[in-house]
């Protein structure tokens, strides 16, 4: 096949010959079209004091250096003592995902180092569950912080029933808080309850034994805490978004009598009275009993 390079006199209009021999008339091409500005757009978040390389979360809030702590998607509730908010991404605890308290044993200042959470969810007038709660909330000591009555006290009879409690009340959305004894979830548990606070805007918090501080877990902070003399908390943070924590904080937690049976050195749990009829058929149901902590004895 012969390649032809077709030549047109500069005085004729230019044109183009077909497959089929035909001669067709090429469009002209305009010369002289204005150049027409560029759109408005929105300002970059990569702009100013914003720099993607220095502060990655200028690209997504889930994003963040190694050597920073992250900045958290959702909103951050003060915890009230400022040596944790100083650790804590946000300086706080965020909502719409777990945080994990891990404990030696119950009794030891956890509910009390959530003064902060509880009074923010009270203060939205929304509900805050105490699931697996191992002692009795003391009802005029919550009432005289202004809390008492949003609690709600949930009885479990196992640790299915506690996380069934659990998922049945992130499911509603109905609530502000949540804090939940666990200590013998497995992985998975941690994982689905993560899953479902991420749809909600509440501060959840599950309390787990001190066996599963090497566990792997969805959770994105984890806490240890142990006791300490004076009414302190030593506390360990073990994973949170950001640089890992070296140091180990000591946390005051005032004089805060939230659950009956628990004083000072003096931490054992409640003895149950005696059960009635009514208390036993109660007991039959999945789960056991929920009550709003108002008054004495609750």
């Amino acid at each position: 096949m012969q390649r032809v390079r077709a030549h047109h006199p500069p005085d004729v209009p230019t044109q183009q010959m077909s497959l089929l021999g035909d001669v067709e008339p090429v469009r002209p091409i305009a010369t002289n079209l204005a150049l027409q500005p560029p759109e408005p757009t929105e300002p970059s978040r990569c702009s100013g004091r914003l720099n993607p390389l220095t502060d990655p979360g200028a690209i997504h809030p889930s994003l963040w250096r190694a050597s920073q702590l992250a900045r958290p998607i959702g909103k951050v509730v003060p915890s009230g003592i400022d040596v944790l908010d100083g650790e804590l991404p946000g300086g706080g605890w965020a909502e719409g995902s777990v945080a994990e308290l891990i404990v030696k044993h119950s009794g030891i200042g956890e509910l009390s180092m959530l003064r902060g959470a509880l009074d923010a969810a009270a203060q939205r007038n929304r509900p805050i569950w105490l699931v697996g709660c191992p002692f009795a909330p003391n009802g005029p000591e919550l009432a005289r912080i202004g809390v008492g009555k949003h609690v709600r006290w949930v009885k479990a009879e196992s640790p299915a029933d506690a996380q069934w409690a659990c998922e049945t009340i992130l499911r509603s959305n109905a609530l502000g808080a949540l804090v939940a004894w666990l200590p013998r979830v497995r992985p998975v548990g941690i994982r689905r309850l993560q899953g479902l606070t991420a749809a909600t805007d509440a501060l959840v918090f599950a309390i787990r034994s001190a066996s599963a501080a090497n566990d792997a877990s969805a959770s994105p902070l984890r806490i240890a805490l142990e006791p300490a003399p004076g009414g302190f908390v030593r506390a360990q943070i073990l994973k949170r978004r950001g640089p890992a924590a070296s140091n180990t904080l000591l946390l005051p937690l005032g004089s805060l009598a939230h659950l009956l049976g628990v004083s000072g050195g003096n931490r054992r749990q409640v003895q149950p009275s005696p059960e009635t009829s009514q208390d036993k058929d109660r007991d039959s149901k999945k789960v056991a009993g929920i009550a709003e902590v108002t008054g004495a004895g609750t």
